[in-house]
């Protein structure tokens, strides 16, 4: 059961670094797009930071938090720390003897 633990941890951890990857190069593609080639290279160093930013434009746009990619933003967050937790939770503890 450990080993199975183990192996569902390293597929859940490559899976959201390729997810987060993804929503990276999106939020960079968009701000691109929005603001021109500074600010995409700019978005592609601070990725946390153009995230925030982004979503508050895009409240700004539409004047509702419910956007594709807000939506898509909150639930990959929300989706890694409940997977997150689920696995530090069934990852059987050692004995200390």
């Amino acid at each position: 059961m450990r080993k199975f633990i183990l192996y569902v941890s390293v597929i859940v951890n490559i899976l959201l670094g390729v997810v987060g990857g993804a929503i990276h190069l999106w939020t960079a593609y968009i701000i691109f797009t929005i603001s021109g080639l500074f600010w995409g290279i700019i978005s592609l160093c601070f990725p946390f930071v153009s995230q925030i930013y982004l979503i508050i434009v895009g409240y700004g746009i539409s004047h509702t938090l419910f956007t594709q990619y807000s939506v898509v933003v909150f639930t990959y967050l929300i989706g890694g720390i409940i997977l997150k937790v689920l696995i530090a939770v069934c990852t059987p503890k050692e004995s200390i003897e």
